[in-house]
């Protein structure tokens, strides 16, 4: 596989990396049972991992962190790296599952609330009907260390060649960071993916994706839990990379000096 390229925003490292490439390494890890830890990106993410040093250590251990937002692809490009689009988490799970039904690789889903993963089984199997996968629904709490041995008892003994965690961040970053030491398969974690394939959560319509306003449609959908998270993340970003535009600037002025 090509070498690894990345671009640093508010001091966190997320992969330059175009849609289809990604498709292609992950399919690639699938194949050869290679265990890889894989995120998804946003903006909250990158906060989160500028405030906690031990999530940030687990975003630049990852195979690949995406970047599934748009100010992220907005500021690659701004400080000069050429990042095409968004690789929002629905989006990619919804293309990988559409790709192992073909290929004939299995899939482990494991995340959600009993009642959706109900309804995720049954889109599933009327959706993809050639498809092999299996899912499971964590506990609401932590899962015990007995537990969580069980879960990866059951994903190694089903040979699952993706496993897709949906348990928000940063949970399921943590959970995959650990996880992956023994699991043969890359793991990615789609955060809501599970929630918005099954219709228990409305997703944006495309012309508010495609424009980078899917936050806004969330933030109307949910006010109440997304008010405070978006505004202070929102902000301590927005300073973040003014500052770090501001830097850039000072450096490359002084350098043609």
């Amino acid at each position: 596989m090509n070498r690894r390229s990345r671009v640093e925003i508010i001091g966190i490292k997320v992969d330059v990396i175009s849609w289809e490439k990604s498709i292609e390494k992950i399919l690639y890890w699938s194949k050869c049972r290679k265990g890889k830890r894989i995120y998804l990106v946003n903006v909250h993410s990158l906060v989160t991992a500028r405030t906690n040093k031990t999530f940030k250590n687990i975003i630049h251990k990852s195979s690949l962190s995406l970047p599934d937002g748009a100010p992220i692809v907005w500021f690659s490009n701004l400080i000069g790296f050429k990042q095409k689009r968004r690789i929002a988490g629905p989006d990619l799970m919804e293309e990988l599952i559409r790709q192992c039904e073909s290929r004939n690789l299995s899939i482990y889903f494991f995340g959600s609330t009993p009642e959706n993963i109900n309804i995720l089984n049954s889109k599933l199997e009327s959706d993809f009907p050639k498809l092999i996968f299996k899912t499971e629904s964590p506990p609401f709490r932590k899962q015990t260390t007995n537990e969580k041995f069980l879960t990866l008892k059951k994903i190694n003994s089903f040979n699952a060649n993706i496993v897709f965690v949906g348990l928000g961040c940063p949970k399921q970053e943590i959970w995959i960071n650990e996880a992956s030491k023994s699991i043969n398969a890359p793991i990615l974690g789609v955060g809501a993916a599970f929630d918005f394939y099954t219709g228990n959560v409305k997703r944006a319509p495309f012309l508010l994706r495609k424009y980078g306003l899917e936050w806004f449609f969330r933030l109307l959908m949910d006010p109440e839990r997304l008010f405070l998270r978006y505004i202070k993340t929102n902000s301590i970003f927005l300073f973040l990379a003014i500052k770090q535009l501001i830097n850039k600037f000072y450096l490359e002025k002084n350098k043609n000096n």
